[in-house]
């Protein structure tokens, strides 16, 4: 692909704006350190300048033309999304089977596109709908009265229960279940009754469903995966829950039943978001932070309850001096006791001075 184009498909500019590396072939996006003619690289953070002046890259992305760069530059306000937008221009996950394989179980109600590819061993059920050039892989369920739209890419071992909607563009890595029952239950006085899950889930567009993650179906109703969500791997999101457009969910959070996630959202690594807790849009919550409060203001959030950054780094701070501050309130309250003793010490020898015997001449007794 020719420099110009890969500008033109990201939306950049070039700098210099004209010369004869226009035409230049770029056959590979690499990092800076495997660069070398004939391959685009890019510029992500300043610390990598230094690399980026020896690089020998027919072109790099970057943010700001940089003096010290000597080759072509690849303007963009901002570089990592458009150095994904190029990988994209190069890299594709493929597959090398065709058809329909004559070992997948495919219902005869079912109404699969012609140019749907189906892998042996994969299972098909009743009235289910798969759009066009979708991929099913093998020992993939999907079950009766579902729907999958165009472009779907279902992986090995994953599972899609009764009546789930996933609609075009969508990326279900293996291992993963959609559409199981949801976690509801009704306490007896010896028993736990089961409620019935009668929902579904429905995934909108350009949806990825990273592999072993769990998409529970609603009590009723739906469960919602709104456009353009990225799920890591072992993500669970609970029945009846609402996760946001452009929301992305980091590995092994949870997502309780009935929470609602709002838009542009990040949930970094084991955060947790309590059952019906409501997260406004553009909020990101840290590492291991337990959502068991509203959160409504954008903002990056840390700690159970959630708090903001700031706050949550001095308390960090002061958390750490607490052993130091115990021991010197500890002799601040023994230098106090001493102090104590000592302003009262007169007192006591006053009072033990005092004559108070009937043989005194003021005694009124």
């Amino acid at each position: 692909m020719l420099l110009k184009e890969i500008v033109e498909r990201i939306g950049g500019t070039l700098a210099p704006e004209k010369g004869p590396h226009l035409t230049t072939e770029i056959t590979a996006l690499v990092p800076l350190d495997r660069a070398k003619p004939g391959t685009i690289s890019f510029l992500t953070n300043s610390k990598w300048l230094e690399q980026a002046k020896q690089a020998e890259a027919s072109a790099i992305i970057c943010s700001e033309v940089h003096k010290e760069i000597h080759v072509p530059m690849v303007i963009h306000p901002n570089p990592y999304w458009a150095m994904a937008k190029t990988a994209q221009l190069f890299y594709s996950r493929s597959h090398h089977y065709e058809g329909q394989s004559e070992l997948a179980f495919i219902h005869s109600t079912a109404s699969i596109h012609p140019t749907v590819t189906v892998y042996p061993f994969a299972y098909i059920g009743a009235h289910t709908t798969v759009g066009r050039d979708s991929v099913v892989m093998p020992h993939t369920f999907i079950g009766d009265h579902s729907t999958i739209g165009e472009n779907v890419q279902i992986g090995p071992g994953s599972s899609i229960m009764e009546g789930s909607r996933i609609r075009n563009h969508v990326i279900i890595h293996g291992g993963s279940t959609i559409g199981a029952d949801g976690f509801g239950f009704a306490r007896g006085r010896n028993d736990l009754a089961k409620i019935p899950q009668v929902g579904r889930v429905e995934i909108e567009d350009h949806v990825e469903v990273g592999a072993g993650s769990t998409i529970d179906r609603a009590t009723f109703g739906a469960t919602h995966v709104r456009t353009g969500v990225k799920l890591d791997s072992q993500v669970h999101i609970g029945h009846n829950a609402d996760i946001g457009e452009w929301t992305m969910l980091c590995g092994q959070v949870g997502i309780a039943g009935s929470a609602k996630i709002g838009k542009q959202c990040v949930a970094a690594g084991l955060a947790g978001v309590g059952n019906s807790i409501e997260i406004g849009d553009r909020v990101t919550l840290g590492p291991q932070t337990g959502a068991i409060t509203d959160v409504l203001q954008p903002g990056t959030y840390y700690g159970s309850p959630p708090m903001p950054a700031k706050k949550w780094k001095r308390r960090i701070v002061v958390e750490k001096q607490l052993p130091e501050m115990m021991q010197r309130l500890k002799k601040l309250e023994e230098q106090l006791h001493q102090l104590q003793s000592q302003d009262t010490a007169p007192i006591r020898q006053a009072a033990h001075s005092t004559d108070t015997s009937p043989h005194n001449e003021d005694y009124l007794g």
